[in-house]
């Protein structure tokens, strides 16, 4: 009777060896993503590419590693380089993900792909490869994504030399950490799973602190109490630069603790916002706010910056209010929540979903006049009802006319038409613009062509126009003024 080959028998040489045979060479451009040295050695032939393959169900079920391991993966995500010698030097990112159910083989569109498909190998194979990873000097990036994850894995973490960036993924702990040596590390991304047996945030945040400057945590569940470790961790918020959350109702006086320990906070993103109750949310008092960071780049619900973070000196400003028509900012609200930030002049300004108005464009014309960046998600209504267009006569400076229709104001092609006719106007600095729809392949899609016509007129006025963009459609690009425009790839 042969022997069944365990994960031990094969990692890592063998592995490596069947995966750089079954390697596809036509990918190695992509090596640049994870090797900043690729560039410079133009060699690509020393390098060994682990494909982003899913695992074949016929390898699975007879448990055949060789045919397993000529279907090696990793997240698809990015893509791993495997050097050896002197090229050691060369690998920086480093990314593995598992299977925790086997139903995973069968969804060819999954995100999750798999390492090591059998249960009862799967920690030996995860443990053995992260065992490998102090081997490579300059690694700095780690992403672990499905997979279980224990104080093994902890320590093999630990022992990367320059470990900079976690990424946990849908992870999930059998027990909680004995110990865990403080973090070297700048970035945190956690996506948590609606599971008990997900990473502690104190094990992470609390004893083992870090003096991170960019953190990401999200989760579909977040409650005060999952959230209530990150606002104990002072001496790491102390130093916080970058910080992306989902915000739930029961979580915003949670989000006040956090503020205020966070003096240092230029960036803030929320996520997941819940959008059904966003107008009735009383915010915390800006009063209580006295500790607030001064932001400089916010993502997130309009009524929390225009209520609570209205004296940051914005430089980046992006609003949602939610992702359906139903939830969509009218102009009388865009109107009260625009008008406490008139004294800032951020040049990136994004909102979603917003209902087409002649006045929101007039709005931000007076508020925002300075913007070098707009990108707008209309929500159109539907074509029932609509009346006819009108033909209106446009003449230009250098004495050149031509006739243009005009449609309904309340729809997204009818802005458009006011833009060219003149009825309205953006900021003439604009050298971004993009109009999209929330139903974007619905009756009122925009074509390519209708979105060249629309630039043909427009760049006419917005002169200084680079990156123009209606509804789809590939955007349209330009190096600089007086350069022929090219579709963006």
């Amino acid at each position: 009777m042969v022997r069944q080959r365990l994960a031990e028998d094969i990692l890592p040489e063998e592995l490596w060896g069947e995966c750089w045979r079954h390697a596809d060479v036509k990918d190695i451009w992509n090596v640049r993503l994870a090797c900043k040295g690729f560039a410079r050695t133009g060699q690509p032939w020393m390098y060994r590419v682990l494909h982003s393959w899913s695992p074949n169900q016929e390898d699975v079920e007879e448990k055949n590693w060789d045919g397993w391991c000529k279907h090696f993966l990793w997240s698809t995500q990015r893509f791993v380089v495997v050097a050896t010698g002197p090229f050691i030097y060369y690998v920086e990112e480093w990314s593995f993900s598992g299977i925790d159910e086997p139903r995973n083989l069968h969804d060819t569109n999954a995100n999750i792909r798999g390492v090591c498909v059998l249960m009862e190998t799967y920690q030996t194979a995860l443990t053995t490869f992260l065992s490998t990873l102090s081997l490579y000097p300059n690694l700095h990036t780690v992403t672990l994504t499905s997979m279980t994850v224990d104080q093994a894995v902890f320590d093999a973490l630990n022992r990367i030399p320059k470990l900079q960036n976690l990424a946990l993924v849908e992870t999930k702990t059998v027990s909680r950490p004995a110990t865990i040596a403080p973090w070297r590390l700048r970035k945190l991304r956690m996506v948590m799973i609606d599971s008990p047996d997900s990473p502690a945030l104190d094990d992470l945040l609390i004893t083992s602190p870090s003096l991170l400057d960019t953190l990401t945590l999200h989760s579909y569940q977040f409650s005060e109490a999952c959230l209530r470790p990150l606002a104990l961790a002072k001496e790491m918020l102390g130093v916080l630069t970058h910080l992306s959350l989902n915000l739930k109702q029961d979580t915003l006086m949670l989000l006040r603790d956090i503020l205020q320990l966070s003096p240092s906070l230029e960036s803030l993103d929320i996520q997941d916002f819940d959008y059904k109750d966003s107008r009735d949310i009383q915010y915390p008092p800006p009063s209580s706010f006295s500790r607030i960071p001064r932001l400089r780049s916010y993502h997130g619900p309009a009524y929390l910056a225009a209520r609570v973070l209205a004296n940051s000196p914005f430089m980046n400003l992006s609003f949602h209010s939610g992702k359906t028509r139903e939830y969509a900012y009218s102009h009388s609200e865009l109107y009260k929540l625009l008008r406490p930030l008139s004294h800032h002049a951020p040049a990136h300004l994004s909102f979603s979903v917003v209902n087409p108005d002649t006045r929101f464009f007039d709005l931000l014309g007076g508020v925002f006049s300075t913007a070098q960046s707009l990108s707008i998600c209309f929500s159109d209504p539907s074509p029932e009802g609509e009346g006819h267009s009108e033909y209106r006569q446009v003449v230009l400076a250098n004495g050149a006319d031509f006739a243009w229709p005009v449609r309904p104001a309340n729809t997204l092609v009818g802005l458009l038409d006011r833009l060219v006719v003149r009825d309205l106007a953006l900021p003439y600095g604009l050298k971004k613009l993009r109009l999209t729809q929330a139903d974007p392949y619905g009756p009122r899609r925009i074509l390519p062509q209708d979105q060249r016509q629309f630039l043909d007129k427009l760049s006419y006025w917005y002169r200084d126009m680079l990156f123009f963009q209606i509804g789809e459609n590939p955007p349209l690009v330009r190096l600089g003024h007086g350069s022929p425009w090219c579709t963006s790839t």
